[in-house]
């Protein structure tokens, strides 16, 4: 059987499909291309293809890692936060975050493992607040 490399024809690149990228995250291949479009996880669209796509190692590796310095060093991908980090940001409780992420009003993504993971990117806290944040009284 071919490697992923070998049938994108990038020999010594090291690139997954939404499939293994699920199932290295844990989760459904629905919330990959949710990430995908969202632009949570950078990928390389096939060429006349409608729907597929490969994701490098690399961005997996340091997603799973929630590397922060090294996502802002590359750019490739938004650090991920835990519900309980959102919530000291945020000033609120847990639970808040949590009932925020399953009313949509807070975007967020729940990975599968020995529990639920729920994970929040920082681009989507800093949405939250500039909606939410009440703007300086002029005066």
């Amino acid at each position: 059987m071919l490697s992923v490399a070998a049938r994108a024809g990038t020999a010594g690149a090291d690139l997954l499909t939404v499939s293994e990228v699920a199932t290295l995250l844990e989760t459904t291949k629905y919330v990959v291309y949710k990430m995908i479009h969202a632009g949570e996880l950078p990928a390389v669209k096939m060429h006349r293809s409608r729907n597929r796509y490969l994701v490098s190692r690399n961005s997996v590796d340091s997603f799973l890692a929630g590397d922060a310095f090294a996502a802002e060093q590359t750019g490739e991908i938004d650090p991920m936060r835990t519900a309980a980090e959102v919530a000291r940001r945020l000033h609120c409780s847990v639970d808040s975050v949590r009932r925020l992420c399953a009313a949509g009003t807070l975007r967020s993504y729940r990975f599968a493992g020995k529990s639920s993971h729920l994970r929040i990117p920082d681009s989507a806290v800093e949405e939250y607040l500039a909606r939410h944040t009440a703007a300086p009284a002029a005066g």
